[in-house]
């Protein structure tokens, strides 16, 4: 069965590649809490680098993990969205490297347990996804 999951935007050939590589397997959702206002634009992106997903939702406010999706793994780059949806659920969690996000230990945790992995590219988060789905 295909489960969702999100995914920062801005994408290279490597990262297309990976996204669609995932889109063939999996369930994408995209979710954002940005201004509603880019949303047509966000879309429009999207659609014109030929990033495949399932579905697009604008939460408008609020926490990723108030998300009505049956999520497996959550990939963001965002700590805070990170560290709140392994804390309200049982799922798993790739952290997309960043240089704002390399203050880890309210995750600690997660990463000793091995709910939350670090990926430095997509070509990491595509080699991540099929092992973590499998443990689950």
């Amino acid at each position: 069965t295909r489960k969702p999951m999100t995914c920062p935007a801005g994408m290279t050939r490597n990262k297309l590649q990976a996204l669609n590589w995932l889109a063939q397997r999996y369930r994408i959702e995209i979710v954002t809490a940005r201004d509603p206002i880019t949303d047509s634009w966000t879309k429009e992106w999207l659609d014109k680098n030929r990033i495949a997903y399932d579905s697009y939702s604008n939460i408008k406010e609020g926490n990723k993990h108030n998300v009505d999706f049956d999520l497996d793994v959550l990939v963001d780059d965002y700590l805070g969205n990170i560290e709140s949806f392994l804390e309200n659920s049982d799922a798993q969690a790739i952290l997309f490297s960043q240089p704002w996000n390399q203050q880890r230990e309210n995750v600690e945790t997660f990463l000793k347990d091995g709910r939350l992995q670090i990926a430095e590219s997509w070509s990491d988060v595509r080699r991540l996804i099929p092992a973590m789905i499998k443990r689950k």
